[in-house]
């Protein structure tokens, strides 16, 4: 993400695994400047208010119980008007739909 768009990204997981092989991966591109990693609790996080512009969540939210908190939290965490986004798909029956 940092190479693509030249940002400062700040990664937080729960698991050290995802942590140092994000590092690895930071390192091998050579965005090891502009990416920060750290292994946190999304839902015990405290960022400060405004503090980032994007925040972005891949297969994490379907985990998370209390989605409304999280949202607030996030909404908190981003400067005024920015977006969040987040890649989580799952079905809670298969789908018989024509669409799908």
């Amino acid at each position: 993400m940092a190479a693509e768009t030249g940002a400062f990204v700040h990664g937080v997981d729960l698991s050290v695994n995802m942590v140092l092989l994000a590092l690895e991966r930071a390192s091998a591109a050579r965005e090891h400047s502009r990416v920060s990693f750290e292994i946190a609790d999304v839902t015990a996080l405290e960022a400060a208010a405004g503090s980032y512009d994007v925040i972005y969540s891949r297969d994490t939210i379907l985990h998370i119980h209390d989605k409304p908190a999280l949202f607030r939290r996030y909404g908190r965490a981003l400067r005024a008007s920015r977006p969040a986004s987040h890649a989580c798909a799952y079905a809670a029956a298969p789908c018989k739909a024509a669409a799908c």
